[in-house]
């Protein structure tokens, strides 16, 4: 029994020593990890987070330098500071003890190359190597090579490049290669810093495909035999050889061949050099043969009646043998035959008869003139101004058809109004007289003869007027530079000349004749010359105006304001003095217009001692029987005492104001206010607002 006891308490007291250990567990932190490395940038915001497991869960801060910085999890910063930098602890405490885990902070350095490409001049063939370093924190740096803004390892140089981080080799370099090259380098953080450089692939020269290897000359003409040539370095001299015999260096690419020859021709060959080699030879084939002849030759010059047929024919040879065909106004006609079967006026003009084939191209021309018709059109017409409101007119005479021709010009100025016309005349020319000015003019010419009329095309021309200098220029009060208005102008050209320059210089083109000048811009520059030109397109300008002189000086605004402040009270001053003088000469004959006064205000039955208002009649309910005051004698009223003092009052008032107060102000409200016969007359409300007005006023003259 007792065994059995104390076999319980030994299993019930590991039950009780489990269930602490369940109960309570030391701090563990997982995150940050013992220790941690961490870059941050000047500037930008951080945060980081410790994280901790515990029973009871533990209570967690950071700290620096043995300082708490944050009494929670969370390590926040806004923007990161030079202070900011160091060792942050991560402290996780519970009542089994603490935990202890480290963040250290560095400041991140963007990759900055600190040996930088330089360019590379290589020999076609050779092998050529770029190295490129940059500094960084982390010092873990990507490199990236680019070709023409292109990664190397996209392009065809990919296959013979070698690239190690900031090395990179190029094998058996070629022509095509030459371009530039850039190292590109960054640790991600800020922006990747770049060094370019270019690489330069000398080669010998190369003939280029492009070059024709077979030339035909005319007998007797000249021409030019091209070797042109593909070379880095340039070509420095290109050596020429005729049928194996060396001819005199050239130090271009051109052979001239001078009034050409047989014996000209043969194989020639070229070779180009430069500092790095020689290109092949090569062949080029010269002929030089017999250009076309004409073998059965036809007039230059044929008349022909109209409605008549034509036939002419062009023959020629040549090795080979060449094409014939004929042109007339760039139509060609494809036969040696040309063949009209009934001519008319519009088969006038010039033909050409061409040879041609791989040697030369000839040609012959035929002028053919149609008979008994209309003259053919007049043509190279010209317009010259005579003054201001006149043009002559010139031009050629087509074929007159083989009959006299008289001539006509026909004129219209824009927009299309009615057609006038010259006389008909025997001469090539024609004044135009009394035309608008300022106004084009459409014109043609009529050719005519007993067959009828023809007209030549529309040519235009504009009459030569001239236009007026603007007049009167002048700076106004309110700054305007303004001149006279010119009838036929659309628009002005003002110009200027600062003391510091020689010369004048446009400022401006305006519509109308002003311009607002802004004297912000020319504050301080002293004497500045103006002037102003007409315009009116597209006639073009008038001559210049006579300058004219304004002065700008340093004065500022509020010294502007102080003298307008200044003439101002001045004037004042002196009105003030001149209503004194007017009140003196107005007192000397104040009875005389205090009795003018009081008759204006009683009208034509006032009597010589002054009358009160009569009080006014109010109904029971205390409203106007009348809106009118009703005048009485002081004998009928005798016993009414307020309305005795109220009109005593008033009296007084009127009375010391005739007197004393008497001024052109005083006189201007009585010919405003007071009223007269046939006038309304006022209630005691309006007359005391009337004697506060004049009060008022006679203050504000004192």
């Amino acid at each position: 029994m007792i065994s059995k006891r104390l076999r319980d308490r030994k299993i019930n007291a590991r039950r009780r020593r489990l269930r602490r250990l369940r109960d309570v567990l030391e701090p563990r932190i997982s995150t940050p990890t013992q220790p941690t490395l961490e870059y941050v940038t000047l500037g930008l915001p951080f945060e980081t987070h410790c994280e901790a497991t515990g029973v009871p869960p533990p209570n967690i801060s950071w700290t620096k330098n043995g300082r708490i910085v944050s009494q929670n999890a969370t390590l926040i910063f806004e923007k990161i500071k030079s202070a900011d930098q160091g060792e942050y602890v991560c402290l996780a405490v519970n009542s089994e003890g603490k935990a202890e885990s480290s963040l250290t902070l560095h400041f991140s350095k963007a990759a900055d190359v600190d040996f930088a490409l330089s360019n590379k001049t290589s020999i076609e063939g050779s092998n050529v190597a770029f190295y490129c370093h940059a500094n960084a924190q982390p010092s873990s740096v990507v490199y990236r090579w680019l070709y023409e803004g292109k990664p190397v390892k996209t392009t065809e140089i990919g296959l013979r490049s070698n690239i190690q981080e900031g090395n990179f080799a190029l094998n058996r370099i070629r022509r095509t290669d030459r371009g530039w090259y850039t190292c590109e380098a960054s640790n991600g953080f800020g922006v990747p810093s770049v060094s370019t450089a270019y690489l330069d692939v000398h080669h010998p020269p190369e003939v280029k495909a492009s070059n024709r290897q077979l030339y035909t000359f005319a007998l007797g003409s000249s021409g030019i035999v091209e070797c042109d040539v593909n070379a880095n370095p340039a070509v420095t001299v290109i050596n020429w050889s005729k049928n194996g015999r060396v001819l005199t260096p050239s130090p271009g690419t051109q052979l001239r061949i001078q009034n050409a020859t047989l014996e000209d021709s043969g194989m020639y060959s070229c070779q180009a050099y430069n500092s790095i080699g020689s290109s092949p030879f090569f062949e080029i084939h010269v002929v030089v043969a017999a250009p076309p002849s004409f073998s059965k030759p036809f007039p230059p010059l044929m008349f022909i009646k109209q409605g008549s047929p034509l036939l002419v024919e062009c023959h020629g040879f040549g090795d080979p043998p060449p094409t014939v065909y004929w042109v007339r106004n760039f139509h060609r006609i494809n036969s040696n035959r040309l063949e009209i079967a009934q001519v008319s006026h519009n088969d006038h003009g010039e033909y050409e008869c061409v040879l041609s084939n791989s040697v030369a191209t000839v040609k012959k021309k035929l002028q053919l003139y149609v008979q008994s018709t209309r003259p053919q059109t007049p043509f190279n017409i010209k317009a010259v101004c005579e003054g201001e409101r006149s043009l002559r007119v010139s031009f050629s005479p087509g074929y007159d058809g083989g009959f006299h021709q008289r001539f006509r010009v026909h004129y219209q100025h824009e927009p299309l109004d009615v057609c006038l016309r010259t006389k008909l005349s025997n001469d090539t020319f024609a004044f135009l007289k009394d035309l608008h000015p300022f106004t084009k003019y459409s014109i043609f010419v009529e050719a005519k003869n007993e067959f009828g009329s023809t007209n030549s095309s529309v040519a235009f021309h504009s009459v030569c007027a001239t236009l007026r200098v603007p007049k009167s220029i002048r700076v106004n009060s309110m700054k305007r530079l303004k001149w006279e208005r010119v009838q036929e102008a659309k628009a002005y050209k003002v110009s200027l000349k600062l003391p510091a320059s020689p010369v004048f210089r446009d400022l401006v083109e305006v519509s109308e004749p002003e311009y607002q000048l802004d004297m912000t811009m020319f504050r301080g520059q002293g004497n500045v010359e103006f002037r102003v030109r007409s315009l009116m397109p597209p006639f073009g300008e008038s001559e210049n105006s006579a300058p004219i002189t304004y002065q700008f000086s340093e004065q500022s605004s509020s010294s502007v304001i102080l003298l307008f402040g200044v003439v101002g009270g001045l004037f004042v001053l002196f009105v003030v003095l001149f209503v004194l003088v007017y009140a003196k000469k107005f007192m000397k004959n104040s009875g005389k217009e205090k009795q003018i006064y009081s008759h204006y205000i009683c009208g034509n039955h006032t009597p010589d001692y002054p009358r009160k208002p009569k009080a006014l009649l109010m109904s029971e309910n205390g409203s106007r029987k009348n809106d009118s005051w009703m005048w009485t004698s002081s004998e009928e009223d005798a016993g009414d005492n307020a309305d005795k003092m109220e009109f005593d009052y008033i009296s007084k008032g009127l009375a010391d104001q005739d007197a004393a107060q008497e001024t052109v102000v005083g006189y201007m409200l009585k010919a405003k206010y007071i009223y007269g016969n046939n006038d309304t007359n006022l209630d005691l409300v309006d007359q005391l607002r009337i004697e506060r007005l004049k009060r008022e006023f006679g203050q504000s003259q004192l």
